[in-house]
């Protein structure tokens, strides 16, 4: 475990307020539904003083593994819009909510 030069202050869900002052570098294998991947470099993870047993991925991995989050939330985001703008071009009279608000937050992902 190595110490950081400067601790580094992370916002989590509700705004809490976690520090960390060291670092540890892992091998990390990930179980996913299309079977184990192995990340062949050793991984830079920041060391949390919590109770939780959990690994956190932040967006800098899952980018390593091909996994862009703000890309497929925006995928997301224009799917629905087109699936809603295909509801009001047949609307049959019935009436429909015309205005969806969705609020979306970077949250990190768990096994």
């Amino acid at each position: 475990m190595d110490r950081l030069d400067t601790p580094i202050l992370i916002v989590a869900v509700a705004g809490h307020e976690i520090t960390c002052t060291a670092s540890v570098y892992l091998r990390v294998l990930l179980n996913t539904a299309a079977g184990p991947v192995a990340i062949h470099e050793p991984v830079e993870c920041l060391v949390i003083n919590d109770d939780e047993p959990e690994f956190i991925m932040g967006q800098d991995l899952l980018k390593t593994l091909g996994i862009d989050i703000d890309r497929q939330l925006k995928q997301l985001v224009e799917r629905d819009h087109d699936e809603e703008e295909d509801l009001l071009d047949h609307d049959d009279g019935m009436s429909l909510l015309r205005c969806r608000q969705m609020m979306i937050y970077e949250v990190p992902l768990r096994d």
